[in-house]
């Protein structure tokens, strides 16, 4: 839905007036961003008082949760790499018994490997999810620097914003 006038974006927020809009307001207003032409995100930030504030507090949040993201991700990261490499030196430790089956010591070849490919899926996996996080952190930085230039930007830590409850003001 293209919200190209006030009355339209008043309409879809269902909202009688722009005027007094409270923070959560503000917040559902920048997360449709994307749907209003440059020329009426620059008249909205404009003329709101505080929108422009709730849009660069939201990059900002947007940035500490990619942070705490990043930091939580890498110690899960690092501790799916410690059990795995604990699971091989279990099952090496196994294999160095000695007198053990061609089949068991198989086995645990086997499952030697497998755990080597888990760790690669994950670690492929984890090397996406990064991307995916950088690539979403780095946009709401060039939105910092040329608001209100990318609206999309502030939609998103809006949006994130929305969905994990919101700014507290004071």
């Amino acid at each position: 839905m293209q919200l190209d006038n006030e009355d339209a974006i008043k309409k879809h927020l269902g909202l009688s007036s722009l005027d007094g809009l409270s923070g959560e307001q503000k917040l559902e207003l920048l997360a449709n961003f994307p749907s209003i032409p440059e020329a009426v995100q620059l008249r909205l930030l404009e003329q709101i008082p505080g929108l422009k504030d709730v849009a660069i507090r939201s990059v900002d949040a947007t940035e500490t949760v990619f942070d705490r993201t990043m930091e939580s991700n890498s110690s899960s990261q690092q501790g799916l790499h410690e059990a795995l490499a604990d699971v091989r030196r279990i099952l090496a430790g196994r294999l160095d018994k000695g007198a053990i089956s061609e089949a068991n010591e198989r086995h645990l070849i086997d499952a030697i490997i497998d755990t080597t490919r888990i760790e690669d899926a994950k670690d492929s996996e984890n090397k996406e999810f990064i991307a995916e996080q950088a690539n979403s952190t780095r946009w709401a930085q060039v939105i910092q620097a040329s608001l209100p230039v990318v609206g999309m930007v502030v939609a998103t830590g809006a949006r994130l914003l929305i969905s994990r409850g919101g700014i507290r003001f004071n």
